[in-house]
């Protein structure tokens, strides 16, 4: 008995091991930007990847250091399904310009490529994506601050992607960045005490 006992454990011991969905996504040192039961969004290594967990098919996504470097910075990011959406920082001398975008991670190509604000890119002005809001057929709503040296305050702009059309939702300097929430399929947010919405 106590010999078949042990013939089990080192036959279990040797027994190579199955890697799991989430096995395939992991990487030595990371951290998780976005999660979801079928994809992962992770930094490791300086660089931020999309990985879908049953195939292991990894997209590298931009750079996770300083925004001043080729690969720029990636942040904030949303998952849905296989579909990341996210933002896109790159610094020059005193500037720093943004673009959104959405990819299905089975896919090369990106679903949406656009900058994050309609405002002119001036000398010492600096554009940050501050949130965002993805559906599952790609369309997406951002909130995007807009600093300048000189102005005392940062102007924002609400956008969307729906079909593949950009629009201009809102702009102005008292709309809150955090408050960009997803109801469904409304986008809300709220400049100074109004509450505002639209289809998404």
């Amino acid at each position: 008995m106590v010999a078949a006992a042990l013939t089990l454990a080192v036959c279990a011991a040797a027994a190579p091991s199955v890697a799991t969905g989430q096995d395939r996504c992991e990487a030595p040192v990371s951290h998780t930007l976005a999660a979801d039961a079928v994809a992962r969004v992770f930094a490791s290594s300086g660089a931020v990847y999309g990985c879908i967990d049953a195939t292991g098919v990894r997209r590298n996504l931009g750079g996770s250091g300083v925004c001043n470097l080729p690969a720029g910075r990636v942040g904030p990011a949303r998952l849905v399904g296989v579909t990341v959406a996210y933002g896109l920082k790159s610094c020059g001398v005193d500037t720093a310009s943004s673009k959104v975008l959405v990819r299905d991670l089975a896919r090369s190509r990106p679903l949406t490529d656009v900058p994050a604000t309609t405002l002119p890119l001036r000398a010492e002005s600096f554009v940050t994506v501050a949130t965002l809001v993805l559906r599952g057929g790609g369309e997406i709503g951002w909130i995007a601050a807009v600093a300048s040296i000189g102005t005392p305050h940062e102007t924002y702009e609400v956008h969307r992607v729906v079909d593949g059309t950009p629009t201009l939702l809102d702009s102005g300097t008292t709309i809150h960045p955090s408050s960009l929430r997803l109801v469904r399929s409304r986008m809300t947010w709220r400049d100074g005490s109004v509450t505002r919405s639209a289809r998404l």
